[in-house]
């Protein structure tokens, strides 16, 4: 592919980390991480010139991501509910959405260039929720400690 090429591909992932209606504050977008990604959607972002880690061969802590990409945005990502098989419901951001939660998620794979360094990236564009782990879910009184 070219510098210009621009390809938009949508896969099925496990989030971790998402952080679609607040900014990480350590790259100031929008996040997530992209595990657990099934060979089908490793072929898709390996065929958009993507480079797809290994979490085994990453660390202790990524040990558990199995196969992932990181990906983000500096505009705030759309995210749908597709729970219920419904289409084009937007997420009530009001509803934290966890770790462990899975989506289809489309993004742009694109060149980026920095002063002398250049690399291709994973841009997230939306995200619908098919099953949802929310994030907190409660609070520490609610198990019974007697």
């Amino acid at each position: 592919m070219s510098e210009t090429d621009k390809v938009t591909v949508r896969i099925s992932a496990t989030l971790e980390w998402p952080k679609f209606f607040e900014k990480d504050e350590m790259s100031d977008k929008y996040t997530a991480t992209l595990i657990n990604l099934k060979p089908e959607a490793v072929k898709i972002l390996e065929a958009a010139d993507l480079v797809v880690r290994d979490g085994k061969k990453e660390g202790e802590k990524q040990a558990n991501y199995g196969r992932f990409i990181k990906a983000s945005s500096k505009y705030e990502v759309r995210v749908y509910d597709g729970r219920n098989g419904e289409q084009g419901i937007r997420w009530d951001n009001q509803v934290r959405i966890g770790n462990g939660t899975k989506a289809m998620v489309e993004i742009t794979a694109a060149d980026w260039t920095y002063q002398k360094t250049k690399g291709r990236g994973a841009y997230l564009n939306a995200v619908k929720i098919t099953e949802l782990v929310e994030l907190g879910g409660g609070d520490q009184f609610d198990a019974d400690p007697f």
